[in-house]
């Protein structure tokens, strides 16, 4: 008898770990997705800064995955972004500024960006930060 009940002491107890495993499973699942979510949408919103000459920059971005659609305003003119791509905290997408066509890259960490002209390079970064 005593042996039996032993063995159903184990066999509750096997059940009990089972079932807490299955929750911390499913804990860091939902954290590694939250995660992913967040990394996933890092440059959604509205980010407003300067260029290096003074000239005011606003954009208005969307990320899904690795996909960056959206506006970009300079000094009033608003244009639509095209071929926008993210790779973890850096960006690249075109836009036509002033009749020509130019590609902007650029980095992002929290609620602070940097973006410039590919053709000028970092060193003529415009700094943004996000508008909450």
């Amino acid at each position: 008898m005593r042996r039996r009940i032993l063995n159903v002491l184990l066999v509750l107890l096997l059940c009990v770990m089972a079932q807490a495993q299955t929750g911390l499973a499913g804990a860091r699942t939902e954290a590694t997705s939250s995660g992913l979510e967040r990394a996933q949408t890092l440059l959604t919103g509205r980010w407003q800064g300067q260029t290096p000459n003074g000239m005011s920059l606003t954009m208005d971005l969307v990320q899904k995955d690795e996909t960056l659609t959206g506006t970009l305003n300079r000094e009033g003119e608003t244009v639509a972004i095209s071929d926008g791509k993210v790779s973890k905290n850096t960006f690249t997408f075109t836009a036509t500024l002033d009749g020509a066509t130019e590609t902007i890259e650029g980095t992002v960490e929290n609620d602070d960006m940097k973006a410039w002209l590919t053709r000028q390079g970092p060193e003529r970064t415009a700094v943004l930060k996000r508008v909450k």
